[in-house]
């Protein structure tokens, strides 16, 4: 069973949230009130978009940018080496190939996937059996959704049900159990 979250946690999450949200659209509103007609219809749009802006600012931004000049360093992040760490990172054959494979993969598949759709969509476009059609190519993908909400369910859960018991792993034996050379 997940740890019970704290009540201040909850708190947080239930009123904090939305009281900000509700304070930060109440004081953009203010902002945007207070300024002459003719700027408000410009402001407007950069105000709404800031919240949005700053996550990914601090978010993605940021970081790229913080691995990028720690790729320059040592791996204890003191010591300026340059481009030692592409040296040694592109100077490995598994890497190349690694990166070559992944190169064909989202190329090929990326492609062949798109294409596919493409064919199948034109093809099945306004044929007197389209709904079936469409059923039998999204069914797949709202099973996989619902079978994969049951086995993240299945697996998280401590209490045994008929349903828990049927889809769960047994436990794994330590390595240092007798019983698992025969020997009892």
């Amino acid at each position: 069973m997940p740890a019970p979250v704290p009540p201040v946690a909850a708190a947080i999450v239930v009123f904090g949230v939305p009281a900000a949200l509700v304070g930060y659209i109440l004081l953009t509103e203010r902002i945007i009130q207070s300024l002459p007609e003719k700027r408000q219809g410009r402001i407007r749009p950069w105000l709404w978009i800031a919240p949005a802006a700053g996550f990914l600012i601090v978010f993605l931004v940021y970081p790229t940018i913080n691995t990028f000049v720690l790729s320059f360093q040592d791996r204890f992040s003191r010591e300026f080496i340059g481009f030692e760490n592409y040296a040694w990172f592109f100077g490995d054959s598994g890497t190349l190939e690694s990166l070559r494979n992944s190169v064909l993969w989202v190329v090929f598949m990326t492609g062949g996937v798109v294409l596919l759709g493409l064919l199948i969509a034109v093809l099945l476009d306004r044929v007197r059996y389209e709904p079936i059609a469409k059923t039998v190519i999204f069914i797949p993908l709202a099973i996989s959704f619902v079978a994969a909400a049951i086995i993240w369910r299945a697996s998280s859960s401590t209490e045994t049900s008929p349903t828990t018991v049927s889809t769960s792993v047994p436990p794994r034996r330590n390595f240092s159990d007798s019983s698992r050379n025969g020997s009892r």
